[in-house]
């Protein structure tokens, strides 16, 4: 009886549908799972190559930097050798000023300096016989000659006409403390040296006293009490053209006038405009006088359309008087104008009580 065999026998029937024998495995389709080791080494490798690469480069030119500044710093070196022992070797001049003459060479000698040492006299409020000056200055390297100045007992300098300026560093290069003081000086340039206290060639302590020329107080006549003789205080008038706020007229119709200032001898200087009012007759003229203590100081004729300046010293003047007169037949009136007195502060404040 024949038997029939099951295709399995106990295991799985073979596949057919390959087109394979019975019994041949045939290979499946690549799953890729083999390949990613393989790539990921190949991957490392190329990195791994590149890295060597530009660390090398790196390396090199970091090499070569160091040569090159190697090199280039022993070019240079011998240069800043030589520059360093040159300064070793240099012997710088000390600051002396201020020590004796013998202590002030003794450091000199200390220093290793070989350089001619001279003195000299040299005016100064110090104690005498202490270096004032010298030259040349400190730190100057291997000078070839010392001067030193040597205090002596100092005198006051001319300093009178100097500027301010001028006499505080006079006194300063002497170790001498100035005390400024102020006071009106008619004849002197404000800010000039008027006075100095000691005076010039006397001996010097160590503070003097300077006197400098201040500009004084300014003050109007028209402030100031005034007798009159047909003349008086006018505002808004017009001279030469020129509209003035105030001034002082006088009317020449009866053909004189007068004005009169008691300045007390405290006025240094008078300065003042002396004109026609340009209402007045332009044919007309006036005789006009300004008189200090009888003495003329102004002595002019002035006609239509024309200006007399004055600007005269009144110092020491007790009375002040403008004495005009009409010279034609036509009506005319003198104006004076900007009358200005100046002198010291405390003088013009009393002239205004």
């Amino acid at each position: 009886m024949a038997m029939h065999h099951d295709d399995d026998a106990g295991g799985a029937p073979a596949d057919k549908s390959a087109g394979g024998e019975p019994g041949t495995v045939v290979p499946g389709p690549r799953t890729g799972r083999g390949m990613r080791p393989r790539l990921l080494i190949l991957i490392a490798c190329v990195l791994t190559a590149v890295a060597l690469f530009l660390g090398g480069s790196a390396l090199g030119w970091q090499l070569a930097n160091r040569t090159i500044s190697a090199s280039t710093d022993a070019e240079a070196r011998p240069h800043d050798e030589a520059a360093a022992v040159a300064r070793l070797d240099a012997v710088i001049m000390p600051e002396v000023r201020g020590l004796s003459r013998a202590d002030a060479e003794q450091v000199i000698a200390d220093a290793g300096l070989s350089a001619t040492v001279e003195f000299a006299d040299a005016q100064s409020a110090l104690p005498e016989g202490i270096v004032v000056t010298q030259e040349p200055l400190s730190g100057t390297t291997d000078p070839a000659k010392v001067v030193l100045g040597i205090s002596v007992p100092a005198v006051m300098p001319d300093l009178v006409g100097a500027d301010r300026e001028e006499a505080i560093d006079a006194l300063s290069d002497l170790a001498v403390a100035a005390r400024i003081v102020f006071a009106y000086a008619p004849d002197a340039d404000p800010g000039d040296i008027i006075a100095t206290d000691p005076l010039p060639g006397q001996p010097l302590g160590m503070a003097a006293t300077v006197t400098v020329a201040a500009r004084g107080t300014a003050l109007s006549l028209l402030d100031v009490g005034m007798s009159r003789d047909g003349c008086s205080t006018k505002r808004d008038i017009v001279v030469a053209g020129v509209d003035e706020d105030e001034g002082i007229v006088c009317d020449l119709a009866r053909g004189t006038g007068s004005a009169l200032w008691l300045l007390k001898g405290k006025a240094d200087r008078l300065t003042a405009t002396i004109s026609l009012v340009d209402d007045s007759d332009p044919a007309g003229s006036a005789h006009v006088q300004v008189l200090a203590d009888g003495a003329s100081l102004l002595d002019e004729r002035v006609g239509f359309g024309k200006t007399i300046a004055v600007d005269a010293s009144v110092s020491g003047v007790l009375q002040l008087r403008v004495v005009v007169s009409n010279e034609g037949d036509g009506a005319v009136a003198v104006a004076v104008t900007d009358p200005v007195i100046v002198g010291a502060d405390q003088a013009m404040a009393e002239l205004t009580r």
